[in-house]
């Protein structure tokens, strides 16, 4: 078997964590006892979070291609959470950047609640 598959087992689920963290960035300081130190790891993360929800678009494809696992549910959530997070590059795709746009907009309003969706769905499917 091929090592390379053996690396991406689960990734889709990793980024699901990865992105409900850098959703979360402004309320962790709010999780007692591990928010103050959980908040430096997510400022870091949040400073890539354009990268970041690019590479969840992409794995979450992949996902549903089904080249990596990680579940078809994890997956989606993936691409949405990536659209989210980097709006500001999927906003300028022709045709379909005005749309993308909506969904961010619609979710932005939602943002912690989905970020914790994100992460609880990420942990499940592990």
């Amino acid at each position: 078997m091929c090592q390379g598959v053996i690396l991406l087992v689960g990734i889709t689920s990793l980024m699901d964590i990865i992105a409900g963290l850098v959703l979360l960035t402004g309320v962790i300081p709010l999780i007692p006892a591990i928010g103050t130190h959980l908040q430096k790891a997510t400022k870091a993360m949040a400073a890539y979070q354009v990268p970041i929800g690019i590479i969840a678009v992409i794995l979450g494809i992949l996902g549903l291609l089904g080249n990596v696992s990680g579940g078809t549910i994890a997956s989606s959530i993936a691409i949405i959470a990536g659209i989210v997070l980097a709006i500001s590059v999927f906003g300028a795709l022709p045709r379909v950047g005005k749309q993308l746009k909506n969904v961010a907009k619609a979710i932005g309003g939602v943002q912690v609640i989905f970020g914790i969706i994100v992460l609880i769905i990420g942990i499940v499917y592990l």
